[in-house]
């Protein structure tokens, strides 16, 4: 009897195994692991977006073909990121690689966001953090010894410019899996940046350094809401009434002195800024200094009959020094100092950058965001600038070819896709989150403001002092007329400069 029981026990077990091995499809069936470029598995029908085939297998490329699996074998992408230590930890790029969870919404999505990507495509993701100055010339060298140490760049982009020229960056244009049509891939600056067919760096949802150096205006909600001579300012943006005429209007309502009969630090300001309004209001009314006129050729546009008046509205605010506008530059105060005296209360109207938020979340009052006023009513849209002097956009290396290309690429596009809804939303409810309330109405500002970013080659490049030029014109006062003038002429040259020797980098690189 146990003699029979072990035989059964045998028969079962050679079977269960036999069984197995069949299931496996024998000696000589391909491993699982790492998937040929292209290639899918299960059935051919996958649908994209669901995660799974018809026959429930895992889905492993989108409609498009892009690999939404693979095995890298654990290989590093490195990123290599521009900073200031005197500007961090705010300005500090802080979505590449996250700690870990801690609860900060950003942080957090960065986090999950990384582990998705490490877990689908079998890769390590590291970032190093250099100083701005110290980057420029690490790219360089870089290239010049034909070494690939980092794989994704983010020099700050007011050095940029200048490491195009020299054949530093890759034509994003030629890079294999990144999807430029995408909603992830900003397609206002992409439209803008490409120029004799190529794209050397572009803003991805990837990041959101770049959103927060762009500009937008904060207010006082306890001032607008207690002070019955105030618009309803969001029902203005709503509207597209608001306008740097409303703004002046209500800016000279609130202003008031504390009874010395002098204006001063210890007054309530109507708007509170500095020489980078004028800049920001200038490409807030849908105008830029120079614009892509055909896919080979940037003009120089600035000087219109209509840009010598937004330029004179821009200027009337700063002839209200002393009595509603405060310009921290010609009063000598420091940006921090600037930034508490409208955190502390004295101040309706507020210009910053949105990485200013963070620094704002502890007033002792709720407050609001505004993208930048139009010029006018007829304006069509609110128009945002991106600041190049405080954060960078995604760029890779020339030296990056091959496997090591495919490899960066597949897993940027990856982490971009997955940020545009998950890192830009917590992006945007990080904003509006506040000491008191959350403000929900400040969501559709700050939707207008990520959605109509300009960048402006006019100011991202060196053209000539034309850019520096317009950014102290409220305080010197000089007519636009007279700036034109004096600098069109060297600017349009560089401007000829610029492309020129874009196009024999070009015929040189590749």
């Amino acid at each position: 009897m146990k003699h029979a029981i072990k035989i059964l026990c045998f028969v079962l077990l050679l079977a269960m195994i036999v069984s197995a091995f069949a299931a496996c499809g024998g000696a000589g069936s391909d491993q699982p692991g790492k998937e040929t470029q292209g290639e899918k598995t299960g059935d051919e029908t996958q649908k994209s977006g669901t995660g799974e085939s018809e026959s429930g297998s895992t889905e492993t490329e989108s409609d498009d073909g892009f690999p939404r699996t693979y095995d890298w074998g654990y290989e590093t992408v490195k990123f290599l990121c521009w900073q200031r230590p005197d500007w961090n930890p705010v300005r500090t790029m802080h979505d590449i690689v996250s700690i870990g969870l801690t609860g900060d919404l950003v942080g957090d999505a960065v986090y999950y966001r990384n582990e998705e990507v490490k877990e689908r495509y079998k890769v390590n993701i590291e970032m190093e953090l250099q100083h701005q100055n110290t980057v420029p010339n690490t790219i360089k060298n870089q290239v010049a010894s034909g070494t690939h140490e980092w794989d994704v760049l983010y020099p700050r982009l007011y050095e940029a410019a200048t490491l195009i020229l020299g054949g530093n960056f890759l034509n994003l244009l030629d890079a294999p899996y990144l999807r430029l049509e995408k909603p992830w891939w900003d397609q206002n600056c992409k439209e803008v940046l490409t120029i004799c067919d190529g794209l050397y760096y572009c803003a991805t949802d990837l990041n959101v350094n770049d959103k927060d150096g762009t500009a937008a205006l904060a207010f006082n909600k306890q001032e607008q809401q207690n002070n019955p001579g105030l618009d309803d300012f969001y029902k203005l943006v709503a509207e597209g009434t608001w306008t740097m005429d409303r703004l002046i209007e209500n800016a000279s309502i609130a202003a008031r002195d504390d009874g010395n009969e002098v204006m001063d630090v210890n007054d309530f300001w109507g708007f509170i800024g500095g020489k980078d309004v004028v800049i920001s209001f200038y490409h807030g009314s849908g105008s830029t200094i120079v614009s892509k006129t055909d896919p080979d050729t940037y003009t120089l546009t600035l000087g219109t009959e209509r840009d010598i008046d937004v330029i004179d509205e821009i200027v009337e605010i700063f002839e209200a020094d002393k009595t509603w506008f405060f310009n921290h530059h010609s009063r000598g105060l420091d940006d921090n100092a600037y930034s508490q005296l409208f955190t502390s209360g004295h101040g309706l109207f507020f210009w910053m950058r949105l990485d200013e938020v963070t620094n704002m979340r502890g007033t002792e009052f709720d407050f609001g965001i505004l993208p930048t006023p139009k010029y006018d009513e007829d304006q069509d849209n609110y128009y945002s600038l991106v600041s190049p002097h405080i954060c960078a956009i995604m760029s890779l290396p020339t030296t990056s070819v091959g496997d090591s290309l495919e490899r960066t690429t597949m897993v940027v596009e990856a982490m971009s896709e997955i940020s545009h809804g998950d890192l830009r939303n917590a992006y945007v409810e990080q904003s509006l989150k506040y000491k008191f309330s959350r403000d929900e109405e400040s969501s559709v500002s700050v939707g207008l403001i990520l959605d109509n970013r300009v960048f402006d080659p006019g100011f991202l490049y060196d053209f000539g002092p034309l850019r520096e030029q317009i950014q102290v014109m409220g305080t010197s006062y000089k007519s636009l007329t007279v700036l034109m003038e004096q600098y069109r002429t060297a600017t349009e040259t560089n401007i000829y400069n610029f492309l020129f020797d874009l196009e024999e980098m070009q015929a040189d690189f590749g």
